[in-house]
């Protein structure tokens, strides 16, 4: 079994570091937190990234009170879960939430 487990994991948290380490079979794993790196780019904006600086004037300033929430979105999604991801892309709850 331990020939088809990876290696190492990296992840963007230490919540998602704790879940891994907890689970006795990556025991011999590496996991590294390394962030998400493009949330990052727009949490701490660099001067020189015009990229960044441009899109944040078009965005509305977010309410520190309400949660972040990162979706990601799988390619051929429609493929592996068709009887609910009807178009292929996304449910159709996450497209009314967003």
């Amino acid at each position: 079994m331990e020939n088809y487990l990876p290696s190492g994991f990296l992840v963007w948290d230490q919540q998602s570091m704790s879940t891994l380490q907890s689970i006795p079979l990556f025991n011999k794993c590496t996991i590294k937190t390394i962030g998400n790196l493009w949330y990052e780019r727009f949490t701490c904006p660099q001067t020189a990234d015009v990229l960044v600086n441009e899109e944040l004037k078009k965005t509305p300033k977010l309410k520190r009170e309400l949660p972040i929430i990162l979706v990601t979105l799988q390619y051929n999604l429609g493929k592996y879960a068709p009887d609910y991801v009807l178009d292929g892309v996304m449910t159709p709850s996450l497209r009314e939430v967003i």
